[in-house]
Protein backbone atom coordinates (compact mmCIF):
# COMPACT_ATOMS: atom_id res chain seq x y z
CA UNK A 1 0.00 0.00 0.00
CA UNK A 2 3.15 2.38 0.16
CA UNK A 3 2.43 3.88 -3.34
CA UNK A 4 -1.71 4.88 -2.55
CA UNK A 5 -0.23 6.36 0.57
CA UNK A 6 2.17 7.83 -1.08
CA UNK A 7 -0.21 9.48 -3.71
CA UNK A 8 -2.62 10.07 -0.90
CA UNK A 9 -1.27 12.64 0.86
CA UNK A 10 0.79 14.22 -2.17
CA UNK A 11 -0.85 17.39 -1.44
CA UNK A 12 -2.02 17.03 2.13
CA UNK A 13 -0.66 19.86 4.58
CA UNK A 14 -1.38 17.46 7.71
CA UNK A 15 -1.08 13.82 7.95
CA UNK A 16 -2.99 12.26 11.11
CA UNK A 17 -1.17 9.11 11.72
CA UNK A 18 -3.39 7.33 14.23
CA UNK A 19 -3.48 3.29 12.56
CA UNK A 20 -1.93 0.68 14.71
CA UNK A 21 -2.32 -2.89 15.52
CA UNK A 22 -3.39 -2.88 19.62
CA UNK A 23 -3.31 -7.27 20.43
CA UNK A 24 -1.43 -8.51 23.56
CA UNK A 25 -1.54 -12.04 21.91
CA UNK A 26 2.00 -13.70 21.69
CA UNK A 27 0.93 -15.04 17.50
CA UNK A 28 0.52 -11.28 16.94
CA UNK A 29 4.34 -10.41 17.27
CA UNK A 30 5.14 -10.43 13.65
CA UNK A 31 1.98 -7.99 12.71
CA UNK A 32 2.38 -5.57 15.22
CA UNK A 33 5.85 -5.14 14.16
CA UNK A 34 4.70 -4.80 10.42
CA UNK A 35 1.23 -2.72 11.17
CA UNK A 36 3.16 -0.45 14.02
CA UNK A 37 7.13 0.02 12.64
CA UNK A 38 7.44 -0.26 9.56
CA UNK A 39 4.31 1.25 8.35
CA UNK A 40 5.08 4.41 10.52
CA UNK A 41 8.72 3.70 8.80
CA UNK A 42 7.34 4.23 5.47
CA UNK A 43 4.81 6.90 6.44
CA UNK A 44 7.55 9.49 7.98
CA UNK A 45 9.49 8.57 4.82
CA UNK A 46 6.82 9.52 2.46
CA UNK A 47 6.17 12.80 4.53
CA UNK A 48 9.90 13.36 4.08
CA UNK A 49 10.18 12.92 1.00
CA UNK A 50 7.35 15.15 -0.51
CA UNK A 51 8.67 18.51 -1.87
CA UNK A 52 6.27 20.07 0.38
CA UNK A 53 6.62 18.29 3.27
CA UNK A 54 2.82 18.06 5.31
CA UNK A 55 2.85 17.98 9.21
CA UNK A 56 2.56 15.32 10.98
CA UNK A 57 0.35 14.63 14.39
CA UNK A 58 1.11 11.31 15.55
CA UNK A 59 -1.80 9.49 18.06
CA UNK A 60 0.76 7.11 19.91
CA UNK A 61 -0.12 5.42 23.03
CA UNK A 62 0.96 5.95 27.08
CA UNK A 63 2.76 2.15 26.17
CA UNK A 64 5.45 3.79 24.95
CA UNK A 65 6.17 5.60 27.71
CA UNK A 66 9.27 4.16 30.34
CA UNK A 67 8.33 2.44 33.16
CA UNK A 68 11.72 3.25 35.37
CA UNK A 69 11.89 0.96 38.78
CA UNK A 70 10.12 2.09 42.06
CA UNK A 71 8.50 4.75 40.10
CA UNK A 72 4.67 4.82 39.96
CA UNK A 73 3.84 8.60 38.46
CA UNK A 74 5.02 8.80 34.91
CA UNK A 75 5.94 11.57 32.90
CA UNK A 76 6.44 12.31 29.04
CA UNK A 77 10.81 11.76 29.70
CA UNK A 78 10.82 8.60 31.49
CA UNK A 79 14.03 6.70 30.11
CA UNK A 80 13.05 3.28 28.77
CA UNK A 81 13.88 0.53 29.96
CA UNK A 82 14.33 -2.57 28.09
CA UNK A 83 15.08 -4.92 30.34
CA UNK A 84 11.94 -5.00 31.91
CA UNK A 85 9.69 -8.33 30.83
CA UNK A 86 7.25 -6.21 28.10
CA UNK A 87 4.50 -6.90 25.98
CA UNK A 88 5.31 -7.08 22.20
CA UNK A 89 2.48 -4.25 21.51
CA UNK A 90 4.19 -2.34 24.28
CA UNK A 91 8.09 -2.88 22.37
CA UNK A 92 6.02 -1.94 19.33
CA UNK A 93 4.50 1.66 20.13
CA UNK A 94 8.19 2.11 21.57
CA UNK A 95 10.04 1.69 17.86
CA UNK A 96 6.85 3.36 16.05
CA UNK A 97 7.69 6.75 18.04
CA UNK A 98 11.14 6.17 17.62
CA UNK A 99 10.55 6.18 13.55
CA UNK A 100 8.88 9.47 14.07
CA UNK A 101 11.72 11.10 16.28
CA UNK A 102 14.01 10.07 14.02
CA UNK A 103 12.07 11.96 10.96
CA UNK A 104 11.46 14.77 13.20
CA UNK A 105 15.25 14.87 13.39
CA UNK A 106 15.07 14.89 9.31
CA UNK A 107 13.25 17.79 9.16
CA UNK A 108 9.58 16.37 9.74
CA UNK A 109 7.61 19.12 11.20
CA UNK A 110 5.47 16.57 14.18
CA UNK A 111 3.76 16.52 17.47
CA UNK A 112 3.46 13.49 19.17
CA UNK A 113 0.52 12.70 21.61
CA UNK A 114 0.27 9.71 23.96
CA UNK A 115 -3.48 8.66 24.84
CA UNK A 116 -3.60 6.19 27.72
CA UNK A 117 -6.94 4.21 27.72
CA UNK A 118 -9.35 5.88 24.61
CA UNK A 119 -12.93 5.41 26.20
CA UNK A 120 -15.84 6.54 24.03
CA UNK A 121 -18.82 5.51 21.76
CA UNK A 122 -18.42 2.83 19.02
CA UNK A 123 -17.63 -0.76 18.52
CA UNK A 124 -17.55 -2.17 21.89
CA UNK A 125 -16.19 -5.41 20.71
CA UNK A 126 -13.01 -3.98 19.21
CA UNK A 127 -9.67 -2.91 20.99
CA UNK A 128 -10.28 -0.41 24.48
CA UNK A 129 -13.79 -0.47 24.44
CA UNK A 130 -13.96 -4.23 25.01
CA UNK A 131 -13.52 -3.21 28.47
CA UNK A 132 -16.64 -1.07 28.55
CA UNK A 133 -18.58 -4.05 27.24
CA UNK A 134 -17.02 -6.46 30.00
CA UNK A 135 -18.29 -4.31 32.56
CA UNK A 136 -21.67 -4.67 31.54
CA UNK A 137 -21.51 -8.36 31.21
CA UNK A 138 -21.39 -8.13 35.31
CA UNK A 139 -17.78 -9.47 35.60
CA UNK A 140 -17.12 -10.72 39.27
CA UNK A 141 -13.54 -9.58 39.44
CA UNK A 142 -11.57 -6.81 38.80
CA UNK A 143 -7.83 -6.14 37.98
CA UNK A 144 -5.94 -4.83 41.45
CA UNK A 145 -4.28 -2.63 38.88
CA UNK A 146 -4.25 1.72 38.34
CA UNK A 147 -6.84 2.78 35.67
CA UNK A 148 -5.87 5.22 32.95
CA UNK A 149 -8.64 6.50 30.92
CA UNK A 150 -9.27 9.46 28.39
CA UNK A 151 -12.31 10.45 26.82
CA UNK A 152 -12.14 10.24 22.47
CA UNK A 153 -13.30 13.85 22.52
CA UNK A 154 -10.65 15.33 24.39
CA UNK A 155 -7.93 13.27 22.56
CA UNK A 156 -9.03 14.73 19.42
CA UNK A 157 -9.86 18.42 20.97
CA UNK A 158 -6.72 18.83 23.28
CA UNK A 159 -4.47 17.50 20.17
CA UNK A 160 -5.91 19.77 17.73
CA UNK A 161 -5.94 22.46 20.33
CA UNK A 162 -1.61 21.68 21.07
CA UNK A 163 -1.39 21.89 17.26
CA UNK A 164 -3.17 25.08 15.76
CA UNK A 165 -0.89 26.75 18.45
CA UNK A 166 2.29 25.64 16.67
CA UNK A 167 3.87 23.21 18.72
CA UNK A 168 5.70 20.80 17.43
CA UNK A 169 8.67 18.46 18.28
CA UNK A 170 7.06 17.54 21.51
CA UNK A 171 5.14 14.72 22.87
CA UNK A 172 2.28 14.76 25.75
CA UNK A 173 0.32 12.47 28.01
CA UNK A 174 -3.16 12.54 27.34
CA UNK A 175 -5.09 11.20 30.29
CA UNK A 176 -8.37 12.36 31.75
CA UNK A 177 -8.31 10.18 35.10
CA UNK A 178 -6.19 7.72 37.16
CA UNK A 179 -8.17 5.45 39.27
CA UNK A 180 -8.28 1.72 40.95
CA UNK A 181 -10.35 -0.54 38.28
CA UNK A 182 -12.65 -1.62 41.33
CA UNK A 183 -13.75 2.17 41.33
CA UNK A 184 -13.46 1.91 37.48
CA UNK A 185 -15.96 -1.03 37.29
CA UNK A 186 -18.08 0.40 39.93
CA UNK A 187 -18.85 3.40 38.53
CA UNK A 188 -19.37 2.23 34.66
CA UNK A 189 -21.86 -0.59 36.80
CA UNK A 190 -23.99 2.00 38.43
CA UNK A 191 -24.28 4.02 35.32
CA UNK A 192 -25.30 0.88 33.27
CA UNK A 193 -27.51 -0.36 36.34
CA UNK A 194 -25.69 -3.58 36.57
CA UNK A 195 -24.02 -5.71 39.52
CA UNK A 196 -20.46 -4.02 40.08
CA UNK A 197 -17.47 -6.24 40.03
CA UNK A 198 -16.86 -7.45 43.82
CA UNK A 199 -13.74 -9.73 43.59
CA UNK A 200 -10.21 -8.78 43.19
CA UNK A 201 -8.38 -10.80 40.51
CA UNK A 202 -5.19 -11.21 42.18
CA UNK A 203 -1.82 -11.73 40.36
CA UNK A 204 -1.63 -15.27 41.70
CA UNK A 205 -5.30 -16.28 40.14
CA UNK A 206 -4.31 -13.91 37.02
CA UNK A 207 -1.47 -16.30 36.05
CA UNK A 208 -4.14 -19.52 36.45
CA UNK A 209 -6.45 -17.94 34.35
CA UNK A 210 -3.62 -16.88 31.31
CA UNK A 211 -2.29 -20.43 31.14
CA UNK A 212 -5.67 -22.28 31.35
CA UNK A 213 -6.79 -19.62 28.45
CA UNK A 214 -2.99 -20.21 26.91
CA UNK A 215 -4.25 -24.27 27.08
CA UNK A 216 -7.81 -23.79 25.82
CA UNK A 217 -6.52 -21.96 22.72
CA UNK A 218 -5.00 -25.02 21.22
CA UNK A 219 -8.71 -26.13 20.85
CA UNK A 220 -9.91 -24.72 17.58
CA UNK A 221 -12.49 -21.80 17.52
CA UNK A 222 -11.43 -21.14 21.11
CA UNK A 223 -10.21 -17.66 20.98
CA UNK A 224 -6.95 -16.32 22.94
CA UNK A 225 -8.48 -13.98 24.51
CA UNK A 226 -6.65 -13.74 27.95
CA UNK A 227 -2.26 -13.70 27.80
CA UNK A 228 0.19 -13.10 30.32
CA UNK A 229 1.06 -9.48 29.08
CA UNK A 230 -2.44 -7.99 29.31
CA UNK A 231 -3.22 -9.56 32.63
CA UNK A 232 0.15 -8.37 33.91
CA UNK A 233 -0.57 -4.74 32.54
CA UNK A 234 -3.90 -4.88 34.54
CA UNK A 235 -2.29 -5.15 37.74
CA UNK A 236 0.01 -2.50 36.97
CA UNK A 237 0.05 0.53 39.57
CA UNK A 238 1.22 3.33 36.92
CA UNK A 239 -0.20 6.49 37.24
CA UNK A 240 0.09 8.69 33.89
CA UNK A 241 0.78 12.36 34.80
CA UNK A 242 -1.14 14.73 31.94
CA UNK A 243 0.08 17.78 33.38
CA UNK A 244 2.52 19.20 30.56
CA UNK A 245 -0.83 18.50 28.22
CA UNK A 246 -2.58 20.98 30.74
CA UNK A 247 0.22 23.39 30.47
CA UNK A 248 0.20 23.90 27.22
CA UNK A 249 -3.58 23.16 25.80
CA UNK A 250 -6.38 25.69 26.48
CA UNK A 251 -8.86 23.26 26.77
CA UNK A 252 -9.30 20.66 30.05
CA UNK A 253 -9.97 17.61 30.81
CA UNK A 254 -13.75 16.67 31.29
CA UNK A 255 -14.92 14.80 34.30
CA UNK A 256 -14.88 11.40 34.29
CA UNK A 257 -18.63 10.89 35.32
CA UNK A 258 -19.49 13.03 31.72
CA UNK A 259 -18.07 10.53 29.94
CA UNK A 260 -19.58 7.65 31.38
CA UNK A 261 -22.74 9.32 31.33
CA UNK A 262 -22.39 9.56 27.59
CA UNK A 263 -21.19 5.82 26.60
CA UNK A 264 -23.86 4.72 29.21
CA UNK A 265 -27.02 6.88 27.37
CA UNK A 266 -25.48 5.26 23.89
CA UNK A 267 -28.50 2.72 22.66
CA UNK A 268 -25.98 0.73 20.44
CA UNK A 269 -24.46 -0.07 23.99
CA UNK A 270 -27.77 -1.77 25.57
CA UNK A 271 -28.41 -5.44 25.40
Amino acid sequence: HYEAVEEGIQQADLVVHAAALVSFDPSDKKRLYVDNVVATRQLVDICLHQTKKPDLIYISSVASIGKPDQKTELEEEEPWADGKELAYYTVSKYLAEQEVWRAIAEGLSALIVNPSVIIGRGDYTRSSLKLIKHIQDEPRYYPIGMANVVDIRDVVAITWDLYVQGIRSERFILNGASLSYRQLFLLFAQAFAVKAASKPLTKSMASVLWRANRLAAVIPFVPYRLTKSLLNSAMQPYVYKADKSQRYATIPYRPLADTIAWIAADAGLLK
